[in-house]
């Protein structure tokens, strides 16, 4: 195989993500295949300039056949559940599959085909609260929690595939944030009422990155990053209340104010409630010196800013 011609299999493709990985692939000239499994997806992933491929992510023999003469594999399906319905473990079922199940079978097909390199972003929720200690993936250890066990089931899919002599990449990634990000526009138009959606304490530290700055990580680590678990977040990880008083001045507010705790763990379910409260300072310089990669957007302070700026701009984005 020509692994420099040969094309890039995609899963996830039309979230929000993987369009903007799509969007970059197409300006850089690579070739795309992407699974799809429904008629509107099928259209997207073409106007995005790949070529779409019908298959189960469930079947690995499917698979392994929509894989062939691929060199590389980018895993970034999931299906997050609406906000509306975080604290029901239900609703996380399908997403915790696609981590799971669904990277065990495409690990399992790319070892059939011989793909050279699977990148898989995962989230910086595994990590333990830290307080204001930089960590990274080089000296944290992820601390086990029902809400992250799946994507740690394939972060080892992925290490097990680095292992065979491949090259298995995992990103842990922060939240992501920008126009295409619904939970990101909920946040600011919360902030807009004059509330933050925070339930870690003022001095937690919380990292974030741009959703076009987590995909051009995407794409650099298909040069010549090396196996290994590295994390792409934005430069300076902020604490709760300087993103509250940047979420303030963002919507032309003097303060957005902390809702209830009991509130906010009610919405969120126990679980989920448990990991967003920790503090989680985590730095992305390992994998800048690895790839050559740098955030566009370095702090949530920017960020926050450009964003109710572009919603400004575009107000049928705001919704």
């Amino acid at each position: 195989m020509n692994a420099k011609n040969a094309p890039i299999f995609v899963t996830g493709a039309t979230g929000a993500l993987g369009r903007a990985v799509l969007r970059l692939a197409r300006e850089k000239g690579l070739k795309v295949t992407a699974l799809t499994r429904r008629e509107q997806s099928t259209a997207v992933i073409r106007d995005l300039g790949a070529e779409p491929i019908a298959v189960d992510l469930f079947d690995q023999d499917a698979l392994t056949r929509a894989l062939s003469g691929s060199s590389t594999v980018l895993h970034l399906a999931t299906r997050i559940a609406p906000i509306d319905q975080w604290r029901d473990p239900a609703a996380w079922s399908e997403n915790d599959r696609i981590r799971s199940l669904g990277s065990q079978a495409l690990v399992g097909a790319a070892f059939v085909v011989g793909v050279n390199r699977f990148i898989y972003p995962s989230v910086t929720l595994v990590y333990p609260d830290s307080g204001a200690n930089w960590i990274d993936a080089t000296c944290a250890r992820p601390q086990p929690s029902i809400a992250t066990d799946s994507t740690l089931v394939a972060e080892r899919e992925v290490e097990r595939f680095g292992l065979a002599g491949y090259t298995g990449i995992t990103l842990r990634m922060g939240p992501f944030y920008g126009t295409a990000s619904g939970q990101s526009r909920y946040l600011l138009s919360l902030a807009r009422r004059g509330f933050a959606g925070f339930i870690a304490s003022d001095t937690a530290y919380h990292p974030f990155i741009w959703i076009d700055d987590a995909a051009a990580a995407i794409i650099a680590a298909l040069g010549e990053v090396t196996s290994g678990t590295f994390d792409v977040v934005d430069d300076e990880p902020l604490t709760v209340l300087e993103i509250r008083e940047t979420l303030a001045r963002a919507v032309k507010r003097r303060r957005v104010h902390r809702l209830p705790r009991w509130l906010l763990r009610y919405s969120m379910g126990g679980v989920l409630a448990e990991v967003s409260d920790r503090s989680r300072r985590v730095s992305n310089a390992t994998f800048k010196a690895a790839s050559g990669w740098s955030p566009s957007v370095p702090n949530a302070r920017l960020g926050w800013l450009r964003l109710a700026r572009e919603l400004a701009g575009n107000p049928r984005s705001r919704s």
